[in-house]
Order: structure tokens, then C-alpha cells, then sequence
């Protein structure tokens, strides 16, 4: 027999009624706000972002703080406006970095949730919904200029700023955030996926909101006319509106829009270019054919092989050709130019920073998409139903990269051939098994740290911005110890730790060779400990037990 439900208590009413009233008007963004502060990473991202911004705050105007030592002195007055234009500017330049990170999934999520389409036949319409979606995103953002406030206040208090000023850095900070959300939603309308606004925003935000930023960076230091900073918040408040609007008119319009690959129909476009032209020289005459049969054994690796698209002969052939050719060139130009080491040096130099540049980008990429595409696809569930490990996963997984990796130290190889013929000698020979150390450890690096924050992270953009943002700390923070602690034998090894000065190093002939292994021995031990770590927690990580 079924019992009736029991009455609901008065308390329970009033947690409904409540909880109605305070979500009737805007529902979608009390869905939004509960959403982001459910996250754990949302209070992590305030609080780095705030402990960057003091910390290069204070980096760059410590001097400005050496009266604390002696006391504060009527000489020390009027100070706190080094502090106050250091804030202001980095805190503009943190406000264009971390809004399109925050915002780029604002519209793009629904559509890959598939819920877009329920949102827009509600009552809310489409200009609710960029209105609530704006509102939330704006919220976390100025949540972020909110925690600079007391800083803006200390630099205050030491004079220098008026309260006019004050004010007016205050509402054009908030004005560039509305700006920037606006435009990352707009794109985030347009397009069908979180990782595409995400790019396309990072791409067009330089010269869209750049000029923008540049006005609203010289109407908010302290050195700015007092009372200019009223006609930039309006300009560029009506520019956020407009930014807005294009939102709502593409919200409707790309609902539907199908997921493109960008890079994959580029791929195609030059396949067709290349089989028109094999048919008009070669009358279709194939030297290598990709067309295999079925797999007997190792079949994701098959499929890594011979049906992903960096995977395959042809196009790894055509990325090897668009690395290639220029470094071919700037070799050459080097090697012609020539009269001397230091002479033929720059060129090689080019080379190098843009091979290891596109080295990051297509590794850190591809890698990280290497299970963020199977989760968006929904295969990887029944990947993982199969008998197979998954250490042997991985493995099989890695085959493709594995020859990618090959066609970039193709490239590599050039450049350390080249120069060795241009510096036959003693130190040329050093700085050839230097490079060739950095190069065996620091390629295998860019495979295997994307692979680990993958397997944690599921979101195949937020995997992206993590290991970007962790190469790129790793890349400048010794850099910044050093400037901070001196030049001396300590900090030039802490700094030697940094791929960026490691390479400088080894560029500039400064780095000897028994220093170069043992840098590089450090990342090969590193190397292995991630690769030792992806494949015996695969399992775990890939919730299979």
C-alpha cells in the first residue's frame, strides 16, 4: 500500500517562496551564478588572479616601497601614484586576458549541451538570454575587479590621486569588462563550439578591443585629464551595446550551426589542391596510398595511423612541408650570408624560436585533444568497454603523435646541420649536442604534461588554458627570481630550469655542455616520471575502476 506524501512544513514553504522570488525575474541567471559558484575554480581563479596582479604590482614598484624601512615622512607623500598606474594597467591588461576564458562558453556551452534550442522556445527570447548570460559573466569578472579595491584604496591614501580619479578608474575598469564580455558573447553566439570562441575571441580581441584598451588605459592613470574619463566610459559603453545586439541577432540566427573543425577543413582544402595537381602532372599516380585494410591486431593505433588526420602519411607529409620550406630558407639565407659564426647566427636563431613556437602550439593541441575529442564524440566510453588496458590505450593512442613528433625534428635537424656547416668547430660541436640534449627532452615534454592534465582535466578547453598557463609560468617565473634575486651562479641555474632561457643560453654560446646535460638530465627524469604516472594510473584516471 502506498503511503501519501507527508504535508510539507511552513519552513519549507518559505524556502520555496523565497527561492521563487529571488529567481522568478532572472531565472537563467540564478542558474548561471548557483552554477559558477558550485565550481571550486572559481574561488582558485580569484585568488591567483589577485595574487598575480599584487605581486607584479609590487615587483614593478618595490622601490616605492622602501620608505616603510626608514618610516613614512611628509617626502614619501604623493607616492601612491606609481602604485596607483601599475594597478590600473595590469589590472586592464588581466581584464582582457581572463574574460575570454570566463565568457567564451557562455552561449557556446548551451549549444554543445544541446539545451539552447529548449532556452530559446521559453518566454525569456533571445534578448533575456544575452541579458542573463551578460549579467553572470559580469558578475565573476568585476568580482575580479572588486578584490584590487583595497590596493586602489591604499595607493589613495598615500596621495597623489584624486577622488575624481579614483572614481573614474573604477567605472573604466568596469566599462572594459562589459566590453570584453560583450564581444567574447557575440562571438560565443556565433560560434559552435567553446574552444572556437575562445580562439576566435583571442584572435580578434587584439584588434578590436585594442585601440579601446589604449583609451581607457590613458583616461585612468593618474596623469589623465580629470573628467575625460566620462566621455570613454560612454563611447565604449555604447560599444558593448552594440556588441550586444550583434548577440542577440546571432543568437537566433547560428542556434543550429553544425561543429566545424577549422584546421580539418584546411587539411581537406589543400588535399584537393594536391590531388587536382597529382591529377594534371601525374595523371593520378600515387607514391604513397593510405587506403589499408582492416587492422588484425592494435586497433587504435590503426586508427591513430591511418584515420586521424595527423595521423595519416599524406598530411604529415604537408605539415613537414609547411615547417620545412621556411627554415629551409632562412638556413639557406644564413648559410649564404655567412661570413663568419656570428653573422649566420641570426637566422638560425629565427628558426629555432619559430619551430619550438609551432612545436607548443601543434603538441599542446593535439595532445590535449586527443581524449577531449573522444569525449566530445561520446566514443570514449566505448573505447574503454573493449579488453584492452589502459596503458595499452595510451600507448596505441600515442602512435599518431609519435610520427608527428618525427616530422618536427625533421625541421630541427635542418637548423642543427646548417649551422654546424656554417660553426665547424670545437664550440659549434658543443652548441650542436646541446641543442640536439634540449631538443630529445623537451619534445617528449610537450607530449607527455598535456597527456597528464588532459587525464584529469575531461574539458578538452580547459585542459588547453591550464597547460598553457602552466608552460607559461614555467617559462617566465625563473626568469622573474632571477631579475628579483641577482645574477649569480645560484639563480643562473634556477633560471637555466626555464626552457626559454635554456634555449637562450645555448643560442648565445653561453651554456656549456656539462651544464646543458645536467639541465637536460633533470627533464628527461621529469619526462619519465610523467610518462611513468599517465600509464600506470590510466585506469583511474579514465574511471575504469
Amino acid at each position: 500500500m502506498n503511503r501519501l506524501p507527508r504535508p510539507r512544513t511552513w519552513r519549507q514553504r518559505l524556502s520555496d517562496w523565497r527561492y521563487a522570488a529571488s529567481t522568478s525575474g532572472l531565472p537563467l541567471l540564478g542558474r548561471d551564478l548557483r552554477e559558477l559558484a558550485a565550481r571550486p575554480r572559481t574561488y582558485v581563479v580569484r585568488v591567483v588572479y589577485t595574487a598575480l596582479i599584487a605581486a607584479i604590482v609590487f615587483w614593478n614598484a618595490g622601490d616605492i616601497f622602501e620608505f616603510f624601512g626608514d618610516g613614512l615622512t611628509a617626502m614619501d607623500l604623493g607616492r601612491g601614484r606609481e602604485i596607483f598606474d601599475q594597478l590600473v594597467l595590469w589590472q586592464l591588461a588581466g581584464i582582457l586576458l581572463i574574460t575570454p576564458v570566463i565568457s567564451a562558453g557562455a552561449i557556446a556551452e548551451e549549444k554543445e549541451r544541446d539545451t539552447l534550442a529548449v532556452l530559446l522556445t521559453t518566454q525569456l527570447g533571445p534578448r533575456l538570454i544575452i541579458r542573463e548570460k551578460f549579467y553572470s559573466r559580469m558578475f565573476v569578472v568585476s568580482g575580479l575587479v572588486a578584490m584590487s579595491l583595497p590596493l586602489l584604496g591604499f595607493s589613495y591614501s598615500l596621495g597623489g590621486v584624486s577622488q575624481l580619479q579614483l572614481v573614474g578608474s573604477v567605472v573604466l575598469l568596469i566599462v572594459a569588462v562589459a566590453q570584453s564580455v560583450a564581444l567574447t558573447m557575440c562571438l560565443s553566439a556565433w560560434c559552435s563550439s567553446t574552444s572556437a570562441a575562445l580562439t576566435l575571441t583571442l584572435l580578434l580581441g587584439i584588434p578590436v578591443l585594442g585601440p579601446g584598451a589604449a583609451a581607457i588605459a590613458a583616461s585612468s592613470v593618474s596623469t589623465s585629464v580629470e573628467g575625460v574619463w566620462i566621455v570613454v566610459a560612454v563611447i565604449f559603453a555604447a560599444f558593448a551595446w552594440i556588441f550586444l545586439r550583434l548577440a542577440e541577432s546571432a543568437l537566433v540566427a547560428r542556434a543550429a550551426v553544425q561543429a566545424r573543425n577549422p584546421v580539418l577543413e584546411t587539411f581537406r582544402a589543400i588535399d584537393r589542391f594536391f590531388h587536382d595537381l597529382n591529377d594534371a602532372l601525374a595523371r593520378g599516380k600515387l607514391i604513397v596510398d593510405d587506403r589499408v585494410p582492416l587492422p588484425d591486431d592494435e586497433p587504435i593505433a590503426w586508427r591513430h595511423r591511418h584515420r586521424k588526420s595527423l595521423g595519416t602519411t599524406r598530411y604529415l607529409v604537408r605539415v613537414l612541408l609547411l615547417l620545412e620550406l621556411p627554415v629551409l630558407t632562412l638556413c639557406v639565407l644564413g648559410y649564404g650570408i655567412a661570413v663568419g659564426p656570428e653573422s649566420a647566427r641570426a637566422p638560425f636563431t629565427v628558426a629555432i624560436i619559430g619551430l619550438w613556437l609551432a612545436a607548443a602550439v601543434l603538441l599542446t593541441t593535439t595532445v590535449t585533444g586527443l581524449l577531449g575529442a573522444e569525449r566530445t564524440h561520446q566514443t570514449l566510453d566505448v573505447v574503454l568497454a573493449t579488453p584492452l588496458s589502459g596503458r595499452e590505450f595510451l600507448r596505441q593512442s600515442l602512435t599518431g603523435i609519435n610520427r608527428l613528433l618525427f616530422v618536427i625534428a625533421v625541421p630541427f635537424a635542418t637548423v642543427l646541420l646548417f649551422r654546424l656547416s656554417t660553426e665547424f668547430s670545437l664550440d659549434g660541436a658543443t652548441r650542436l649536442l646541446a641543442s640536439s640534449a634540449s631538443i630529445a627532452v623537451l619534445l617528449p615534454l610537450l607530449c607527455w604534461l598535456p597527456l597528464l592534465i588532459s587525464l584529469r582535466i575531461p574539458s578538452q578547453l580547459k585542459a588547453t588554458v591550464v597547460t598553457t598557463l602552466l608552460l607559461t609560468v614555467w617559462t617566465v617565473l625563473p626568469l622573474a627570481f632571477v631579475d628579483i634575486a641577482g645574477d649569480t651562479w645560484q639563480t643562473q641555474t634556477v633560471s637555466l630550469l626555464s626552457p626559454a632561457l635554456l634555449l637562450r643560453q645555448i643560442e648565445a654560446g653561453h651554456a656549456t655542455l656539462p651544464h646543458t646535460l645536467g639541465i637536460a638530465t633533470v627533464y628527461g627524469l621529469l619526462v619519465w616520471k610523467l610518462r611513468r604516472e599517465c600509464l600506470a594510473n590510466a585506469d583511474a584516471w579514465l574511471n575504469r575502476c
